[in-house]
């Protein structure tokens, strides 16, 4: 069974309206994405995963991402006002206290580094991007190594795009599409290409799939599947 765009759209439609009907929010709510999941092993490390994907359509103009860099590249990352790096502000991030650290890392979604880079990055923040799987990721696991001689500017606009798809100690996967204010099609368009994602990582595709819903942030869930 194909996914028809229709039914996307009218579930999508549906949980906005529903969060439309309670009280006004100061913020724009995401749309998010909840995908229970059945009959996968997941004491196998072979059926988890965490990967970055990246969806057709924006979704999230202010995403929160870092580069780890050096050289020109720092040069590129000031003109484009990213949040950004270098091996001093390392080094000196590195002897600071753990709770000063722990605020460093939760306060970025995704972080990014050029290959001479990555020793440092594994130094001074391994211990803790590894349990909380922000470890700038190569590919195919994901976006976050470049080379040193690359633009960052694809970096920086690819990763408005991308979401992080991790499946580890329970069967459930919950990610962000997108937000209300975004086009009904754009939003559908991410459901589509996300749900598709997650079918081809399954051993069995759709029929590992129990249940999959999709709700605003303060709304409530409208099942899909």
């Amino acid at each position: 069974m194909s996914l028809q765009m229709n039914d996307l759209e009218n579930a999508l439609k549906e949980a906005i309206a529903k969060s439309e009907s309670k009280r006004k929010r100061k913020f724009v709510e995401s749309v998010d994405v909840v995908v229970n999941l059945k009959n996968v092993n997941l004491k196998d490390p072979n059926k988890r995963f965490n990967n970055e994907i990246e969806l057709p359509n924006i979704v999230d103009e202010k995403t929160n991402v870092c580069f780890f860099l050096d050289g020109d590249q720092l040069v590129q990352a000031g003109n484009l006002k990213a949040e950004v790096m270098g091996k001093d502000a390392m080094d000196a991030m590195g002897k600071a206290e753990k709770a000063v650290k722990r605020k460093f890392v939760n306060k970025y979604e995704y972080f990014i580094a050029n290959t001479e880079m990555m020793k440092l990055v594994a130094k001074h923040f391994g211990k803790l991007f590894g349990p909380k799987g922000k470890m700038p990721r190569p590919q195919p696991q994901g976006y976050g190594v470049i080379n040193p001689g690359d633009s960052i500017a694809p970096s920086l606009e690819r990763y408005k795009r991308v979401v992080r798809m991790k499946l580890q100690k329970f069967p459930l996967l919950q990610y962000k599409i997108g937000d209300k204010a975004m086009d009904l099609k754009k939003l559908a368009q991410n459901l589509k290409a996300s749900i598709e994602w997650i079918e081809q990582k399954l051993e069995k595709g759709r029929q590992n799939i129990k249940s999959v819903y999709v709700k605003t942030t303060m709304g409530s869930p409208v099942k899909l599947l």
